[in-house]
């Protein structure tokens, strides 16, 4: 069988090999592939991403083999893997390129593959490539973020005086926060186009699944989970290493991601601890307070430069921090890999999962899967990773105000952060759910029993 997959970026070991740098992120992928290389009989694999602008075939090569500028093959586990790099400019996803589909329909002819399995509705391949094939009942693909639910909960109960502001940056860029929406919007009608042209769609969640036959009611809907790196497998968290009232957010450099709600939380905590009548735990933990977020910096404020470059977003965020003098607080730690984001749990007392919206973050699996205590919003396909048994969960509506989202989340803070032995016991639940939820070996045969049942 040769399937070839469709993914938003290079995996790490191909980076290495073509001396290109990775981001990490979409572990999970590479995580998928590990396990599928693996098996005694692995699938001949195929991978292909989009790589930088200047890259070019060099030497003889065919129509086919000059759209495609990166071609190559490196071994994995009883297996080898061919990997292709295709052009796509993925500083603007928003935009279709008929370009693509030409690179796509070069891909399809060197690959020659039974099973198209594309990663994510994020980027614009996805429909190319659903244009170039047109046969669904050979594409697979699978709903990671659904952009365009995204783009409705893009501004995350932003008071309308930050939604309208724009930085010298946004202006310059035009990339205000408007502008960022709408961008979201424009890649939500790629996404609803190409799960139009799909046969299959694989997802994890009841949300993802009922916006996925809303959009095609002729797909055939299959379940598949999702495998992480393997270094969050090993290990478990230990509140004898964590540190009381130490918080970690995977992500906040835009405002789904819901990082100002927890600024705002986090301020009315401690200005509550300061109160002469709190209770004791509470103002223990006003002590403690300690803030790390992963991921781009966008409040950095060293040089003239950092204040040039600042969004609004950026902008709001740290007027929210200067508001509630969390100055001293607030850890911005930057890009981190799958080591660092692991010490980063084992060392936090709670995760944050903030988000206006999300369908299956992968973070929060990680969380899960280590032991870490979770305090996460109840929306979109959460609730079905994870209960309120086994974390602290908080109704986070988009019909609610933002006054009242944010004292839920301070109250779910509270809880977790106060009461150990609670939090212990949900966190405990939380990993069981987790080993089952990414599970490799289980996520293995999933996928392979969708992939015979296409062809």
């Amino acid at each position: 069988m040769k399937v070839l997959w469709i993914c938003n970026l290079i995996l790490p070991e191909i980076a290495r090999e073509l001396n290109l740098p990775s981001l990490p992120k979409e572990g999970w992928v590479e995580g998928l592939l590990h396990g599928l290389m693996e098996q005694e009989n692995p699938p001949e694999m195929s991978l292909a991403f989009p790589v930088p602008k200047g890259m070019k075939k060099k030497g003889k090569a065919s129509v086919a083999e000059k759209l495609l500028p990166v071609r190559g093959q490196i071994p994995m586990g009883n297996g080898k893997v061919s990997y292709f790099g295709f052009r796509e400019n993925t500083a603007r996803p928003e935009t279709y390129s008929f370009r693509l589909e030409k690179e796509m329909k070069a891909l399809l002819e060197i690959a020659r593959p039974d099973v198209i399995h594309c990663f994510g509705t994020e980027y614009p391949h996805t429909l190319a490539v659903a244009r170039a094939l047109q046969l669904p009942r050979r594409l697979l693909i699978s709903i990671q973020g659904p952009i365009s639910v995204y783009a409705m909960h893009y501004m995350a109960h932003l008071p309308e005086r930050v939604r309208d502001n724009a930085t010298l940056r946004d202006l310059l860029k035009g990339d205000s926060l408007i502008r960022q929406q709408q961008k979201f919007y424009m890649r939500g009608r790629n996404e609803l186009a190409a799960i139009s042209l799909a046969g299959y769609v694989a997802g994890r969640t009841r949300f993802d699944r009922r916006l996925a036959m809303h959009w095609n009611p002729k797909l055939i809907y299959r379940s598949a989970g999702e495998t992480l790196r393997s270094t969050f497998y090993e290990g478990s968290w230990d509140r004898a290493v964590a540190r009381p009232g130490r918080i970690f957010l995977s992500q906040g450099d835009y405002p789904l991601k819901g990082f100002h709600y927890l600024l705002i939380a986090a301020g009315e905590l401690l200005e509550k601890a300061k109160a002469p009548d709190a209770d004791p735990k509470v103002k223990q933990l006003g002590e403690d307070l300690q803030i790390y977020v992963a991921g781009t910096n966008i409040i950095k404020n060293e040089t003239r430069m950092d204040r040039l470059k600042r969004t609004a977003y950026g902008s709001y965020l740290l007027s929210l921090i200067e508001k509630y003098h969390l100055e001293d607080r607030v850890h911005m730690l930057g890009r981190l890999d799958a080591e660092q984001m692991k010490e980063q749990y084992l060392l936090a007392s709670a995760y944050v999962c903030c988000s206006a919206c999300e369908n299956s973050p992968n973070s929060l699996g990680e969380a899960m899967v280590l032991g870490t205590p979770v305090v996460t919003s109840d929306v979109g396909g959460v609730p079905d990773m994870i209960s309120q048994d086994e974390a602290f969960q908080y109704a986070a509506s988009s019909e609610d105000a933002l006054e009242l989202v944010t004292d839920r989340l301070r109250a779910a803070l509270v809880a977790c952060l106060t009461d150990p032995e609670e939090s212990d016991k949900r966190a405990a639940l939380a990993k069981v759910r987790g080993r089952e939820n990414h599970d490799p070996e289980r996520n293995r045969r999933q996928l392979m029993r969708i992939y015979e049942e296409m062809v």
